[in-house]
Parts: C-alpha cells; sequence; structure tokens
C-alpha cells in the first residue's frame, strides 16, 4: 500500500492546487464579509513586505507561521505564553479569521498577527523575497495542524503535506538547533501518507528534513506548548489517535 502511494506521489502533477475550497460562510452575504474584513484589517499582513517591516522593527527571538490557524487556539495561546516570538496566523475563513481578532483584542496580544491568502502562495513569495533582499524572512518553526485529510482519493492531491511544499517550506526555515515543521493529524489514510512523504525525503540526495521519533511518545504525545481544542477532544472519543510528526531541517546549502 505504502508502495502504490509513493508511486502515486512521484506521479503525481506538479501545478499547484489548492489544499482549500471556499465556501459561503453560512449566515454571512458579502456586504457582512466585507465589514468583517475591514475589521481585522488592523492586524492582518498581506505581503512579505509587511513581515520583514514587523521583523526590522520589532524585537523578536523567534518567527512562527501557522497554517490553517481555524478559530486561533493555538495562535492566541503561544502568542500569549511567547512574547519574544512574532506569530503568523494564516487562515483563508473569515470565521476564523474574526474568532481569532477577537482573541487577540481581548487578551490585548501584540505578537500575533493574521494572514488571510493562501498560505502556500504566501510561502512562493517570501521565497522569492529572499532571494532579492538582504534582510531575509526565515522562520523558526511551521505549524501545520489538522489540516483537511482530503479523504477522497481523487482529491489526495490537494493534501498540503506534500514533497513540493515541504521543499518550499524547508527553504524558509531557519536552520538551528530547536527549530521545526510540526504536522498533525488524527485521519489515517493521511498518516499513511505523510510518512510516504517522509520516507521520500529520507530517501532523496538532498535530503530537507530529519524526523525525530526516538520512541512512541515522541510521536504520540504532543509538545507541551499544545493546545487541546473541543474538536481534537471529540474526534478522540471517537476513537481518532492522532499522530505528532516533528521534522527538523537539515542544512544542505547555505540560506545566509
Amino acid at each position: 500500500r505504502i508502495v502504490k502511494l509513493v508511486k502515486y506521489l512521484i506521479d503525481m502533477r506538479k501545478e499547484s492546487i489548492k489544499s482549500f475550497v471556499f465556501n459561503r460562510a453560512r449566515g454571512l452575504n458579502k456586504d457582512k464579509i466585507e465589514i468583517l474584513k475591514q475589521k481585522i484589517a488592523t492586524k492582518q499582513i498581506n505581503t512579505p513586505l509587511d513581515l520583514a517591516l514587523l521583523i526590522k522593527n520589532g524585537n523578536f527571538k523567534h518567527i512562527v507561521l501557522e497554517i490553517g490557524s481555524g478559530y486561533g487556539n493555538t495562535a492566541v495561546k503561544f502568542a500569549s505564553d511567547n512574547k519574544d516570538t512574532l506569530y503568523i496566523a494564516c487562515e483563508v475563513y473569515i470565521k476564523g479569521l474574526v474568532n481569532t481578532f477577537e482573541k487577540i483584542t481581548d487578551a490585548k496580544i501584540d505578537n500575533l498577527f493574521l494572514y488571510s491568502k493562501d498560505a502556500i502562495e504566501f510561502c512562493n513569495e517570501i521565497r522569492e523575497y529572499n532571494k532579492n533582499n538582504e534582510l531575509k524572512i526565515l522562520f523558526d518553526k511551521i505549524f501545520i495542524l489538522y489540516p483537511d485529510p482530503w479523504h477522497k482519493t481523487k482529491h489526495h492531491k490537494r493534501r498540503i503535506f506534500n514533497l513540493q511544499n515541504i521543499s518550499l517550506f524547508h527553504e524558509i526555515l531557519h536552520y538551528k538547533d530547536g527549530n521545526e515543521l510540526f504536522f498533525v493529524t488524527d485521519h489515517n489514510s493521511y498518516k499513511e501518507w505523510a510518512l510516504s512523504i517522509i520516507l521520500q525525503d529520507m530517501q532523496s540526495k538532498q535530503q530537507k528534513f530529519s524526523w525525530v521519533a526516538n520512541n512512541h511518545d515522541d510521536f504520540n504525545n504532543p509538545p507541551d506548548w499544545w493546545v487541546e481544542t473541543k474538536f481534537e477532544l471529540k474526534a478522540k472519543t471517537e476513537g481518532r489517535v492522532p499522530i505528532y510528526i516533528k521534522l527538523c531541517p537539515i542544512s544542505y546549502q547555505s540560506k545566509s
């Protein structure tokens, strides 16, 4: 089964395929959505230059990117507990953005900002920005927590955890001890998929990540900063067991 998955992944087309599909937010018309977008604008970045200015003008020791931040539970808790960290929460759905914005406002958090468009396109823009600017944008951590598993086989090409994307993430991660690409899923098919991606990377001539897993506890138990949501709790009661994958970037070329 793994071999078939690997072959499918190798043969997969390389064109840009989005890992999300826009659905109209229930109960919101276009005017209401526009009002909400204006509301969150004060805590939103739109370009790599916006992010570079935050880095330049701030006094941050670390930078974290979360792709698919949902209602902001992890983002708000992590940013609150780590004031020296600049946290960028990427989410395309307006209800999640507004919910996160309200939490930011209520808790008076200064180090958490939102990005509301395609996170992969943003990462690509950052990579291009780094090629042309002296001040590089390099993240210490990239979180992908419970992404859409895209259950149907014909939709697997939409899965955000793929070889092309982890190669992209590697290029915008800062190589040093403790930095990571952190991925979580409770979907069995997606677990196999992720492991096949990791295997392919390990077997490539330019391996980009090492998997930190010395024993079962390393991928069965969440990290200390973990925030359990009601959705995760529900999944566990239904018998779906998450796997926590920590990948550390390997420096095979200079990123300076």
